[in-house]
């Protein structure tokens, strides 16, 4: 399953050269690797939890935040083809990473403000764009503590979030942590409406916040808006954020672009990178896909 020990050898195997994770902070402040930073295992029905792992708070799933790392290990688990799994936190998903050779996305979790996100697009010099957030420098700088005690690799690693501020705040403490190194990361957009002025505001904003990379949804993009982020703003442009877990995906989300034609579609744009839930489906159409066809 998504965000486990072993599916990243079982990426390895498929051929996959990156994974995207999400990663949210325990209430002794160990990034853990989890899509919500709210409930644990939130919407997860196909999985069988032990009773003996299930602690729940008035019926409901207990929220990260409330449980220390040691309490996830010890109290909460699941299984699946009939292993014990449980949640790790990232220096252990790296380290399996690091010996594997997959790359890693590594997506910021902490209470996105979407439409602050927005905003700070169009006014990256408002009050609320610039100056940091505690709590998010905490997150930060637990993500640099584990990527530098595992030594891995700058190359092989992009941090992404919705928020370009945090991105800048992200690559300066990595520089500052590790010897002036260059960290490579990723804004991610909404679905906001791509014109050629808001495209514009784009390529400037990631240059002032020192982005590389930039993740658009398919049900927004097109060959033209992919060529301009390419072109005009020296970005490398990934198609499709899916979002969710394992668990969130038992129904299926209209904007993930898990379905052939949306990846027939998202491969036709000649962006850099596509991420899916259905990575093996994706390469198999990239490897028999013809443009004209």
């Amino acid at each position: 399953p998504e965000g486990t020990l072993p599916h990243i050898q079982r990426a390895a195997d498929y051929g996959i050269e990156w994974i995207e994770l999400d990663v949210a902070l325990t209430a002794d402040m160990v990034p853990i690797v989890h899509h919500s930073t709210g409930k644990l295992f939130a919407g997860c029905k196909r999985l069988h939890i032990p009773s003996e792992y299930r602690i729940f708070d008035g019926g409901k799933h207990p929220s990260i935040r409330t449980l220390t790392f040691a309490d996830l290990q010890q109290r909460y688990a699941f299984i699946h083809l009939n292993r014990t799994l449980r949640i790790p936190s990232l220096k252990e998903y790296l380290s399996e990473a690091k010996k594997s050779g997959v790359k890693v996305q590594i997506e910021l979790k902490h209470d996105t403000d979407y439409k602050l996100a927005q905003r700070c697009i169009s006014e990256p010099a408002a009050v609320e764009c610039v100056e940091p957030i505690s709590e998010e420098n905490v997150l930060i700088a637990a993500v640099i503590e584990a990527l530098v005690s595992v030594d891995f690799p700058v190359s092989n690693f992009v941090v992404s979030s919705f928020e370009g501020p945090k991105l800048q705040n992200f690559r300066e403490s990595f520089a500052r942590a590790k010897a002036g190194a260059t960290a490579h990361t990723a804004l991610i957009l909404g679905e906001p409406v791509m014109t050629d002025e808001y495209v514009s505001q784009l390529i400037d904003v990631c240059r002032r916040w020192g982005v590389d990379n930039i993740s658009v949804f398919v049900s927004v993009a097109s060959e033209t808006i992919v060529g301009k982020l390419q072109k005009k703003g020296g970005l490398r442009v990934q198609i499709g954020m899916p979002g969710g877990s394992f668990c969130l995906h038992e129904k299926k989300r209209p904007y993930t672009g898990d379905e052939s034609n949306d990846l027939r579609l998202a491969l036709s744009f000649g962006a850099d990178a596509v991420c899916t839930n259905q990575p093996v489906l994706a390469a198999a159409i990239r490897d028999g896909f013809a443009p004209n066809s």
